[in-house]
């Protein structure tokens, strides 16, 4: 609460040396009194009545005015308080600045989150790239197998046309040795000479043969599961010329009559490979693509075979010592192909094993990859799309936070210039306030006095410069000229 001063009102100790708003008041209407009272306007009790209205007027006047002053003040300092409190928000280094300052950090952080936002989404796009190329080459991988596939589908249907032709060449050898071996059981007994040189011959073709069969040795590993039925015909037939060898061995030296039963026995044994032959023919096509070396070896061997025959024809009365040691090597040769048989019927079964469990495998793979390679182009299609759509809604997003942060800075500019116009307005109200409050009291005193007393005089010049004053004063404050 604000304390009064009274010497601000009054301050007088007579009726002429007061300093106060009430003495200076006072003396003013006091002049006006004594002048109506003198020209005979006012009587002595008329005087005594406006003397003391004009008393309680003035008083009450002048406490307002007092205290309108001091608000006035108060309001003033206030006033000026907001204004250096603006400006200081409006110098370097004020609120305005801290708050710019703010806004500059928010929009740095915002741009480097967009960087980092975009280093993302250029990384993502290099991965997208990556795991196109590598779907690609997958793909490309793929198409590649898919060829080798059918290429070795080709080759296998070839390869069975050529194991036909290779069987019909072998059906015909066997028909040439069958008219051979005839021929021979009608010439052994005249000629028994001429047999040693046959013998001679075949033990030369059979060292062929093993030295063929060795080399076939490595290739036929990848022959495929249907050689197992021609490994045990041959099985059969090995076991058979064994059989046949045996007792070849024990009659050639005690009967050269049992020639004839030998040759009997060769012309059933090759009718059985006739048959088993031609037994083979509808299962080699699913031999593998190797098979070809292995039937132009045994085409080789076929054609050494015929040019044997021939020499056998031509010398079939050769001497039939030899048979002796042409038993044995056909018998060790024998057991050889037996040893080699087994071996090559595990390996066989081994390998069927194998193609009976990578065939679904092979499949299942495939069909496991085409999967993975639609999945892959559907998830990077989807990348695509939301990386085209995360850059559109960021680049809006960053233009309206731009937009905002711009707007808000000219809003603040705005709001902080008309906070200074009002403050400044509202000072210049409360000083003419309390000025036009000052002079309306003036005003009332003199109509007061004209009411009582008539005409006012003119020439009063105490009376009318203060009026003038106060006027003056309002008007300057609103900018005018400085008189009435």
């Amino acid at each position: 609460m604000a304390d009064i001063d009274l010497d601000s009102i009054t301050n007088a100790t007579t009726a002429s040396n007061g300093t106060g708003v009430f003495d200076k008041l006072m003396g003013s209407v006091e002049l006006h009194i004594e002048s109506l009272f003198a020209k005979g306007r006012i009587s002595g009790q008329d005087y005594a009545n406006v003397y003391l209205s004009s008393l309680q007027a003035v008083l009450q006047q002048s406490i307002q005015f007092s205290l309108a002053e001091q608000r006035a003040d108060k309001e003033a300092d206030l006033i000026n308080e907001q204004i250096k409190s603006e400006v200081k928000s409006n110098q370097e280094g004020g609120i305005l600045d801290l708050e710019k300052e703010k806004l500059q950090k928010s929009i740095d952080l915002l741009n480097s989150q967009i960087a980092v936002e975009y280093e993302k989404v250029q990384s993502s796009k290099q991965d997208t790239i990556r795991r196109n190329d590598l779907n690609d080459k997958q793909i490309d991988k793929l198409e590649s197998e898919i060829a080798l596939t059918e290429t070795q589908d080709s080759e296998l249907t070839s390869n069975g046309v050529v194991d036909r032709d290779y069987k019909n060449t072998q059906i015909g050898k066997l028909e040439e040795e069958t008219l051979l071996i005839t021929a021979q059981k009608d010439e052994v007994a005249p000629n028994a000479a001429s047999e040693r040189a046959l013998r001679t011959i075949q033990i030369t073709k059979t060292e062929e043969e093993i030295d063929l069969l060795q080399s076939q040795d490595s290739e036929l590993l990848l022959n495929g599961v249907k050689d197992r039925a021609l490994k045990d015909a041959q099985v059969a037939k090995i076991q058979e010329e064994t059989a046949l060898v045996v007792t070849q061995e024990s009659e050639l030296s005690a009967n050269g009559t049992s020639e004839r039963a030998l040759r009997t026995a060769q012309i059933d044994k090759v009718t059985e490979e006739i048959d088993l032959l031609q037994s083979q023919d509808s299962e080699l096509l699913l031999n593998g693509v190797e098979d070809r070396k292995i039937k132009l070896a045994q085409e080789e061997k076929i054609r050494k075979e015929r040019e044997l025959v021939q020499a056998q024809t031509a010398e079939v009365a050769a001497n039939a010592s030899s048979e002796r040691g042409l038993t044995d090597a056909k018998t060790a040769l024998t057991n050889a192909q037996i040893t080699k048989t087994e071996e090559e019927i595990d390996l066989l079964q081994s390998q069927d094993a194998e193609l009976l469990l990578s065939g679904p495998v092979e499949r299942g793979l495939k069909a496991a990859q085409e999967a993975k390679v639609d999945e892959e182009r559907a998830l990077i299609q989807a990348q695509k799309n939301e990386v085209a759509a995360n850059a559109a809604s960021e680049r809006d997003l960053k233009g309206a936070q731009e937009s905002k942060i711009g707007s808000e800075q000219t809003d603040k500019r705005n709001e902080s210039i008309e906070r200074v116009k009002l403050i400044q307005a509202q000072t210049t109200g409360f000083k003419s306030d309390a000025k036009q409050k000052m002079l309306n009291a003036m005003l009332d005193t003199l109509n007061a006095q004209m009411a009582t007393g008539g005409d006012v005089i003119s020439s009063d010049l105490a009376v009318n410069s203060s009026i003038k004053a106060v006027a003056n004063d309002i008007l300057t404050d609103w900018g005018e000229a400085g008189y009435i």
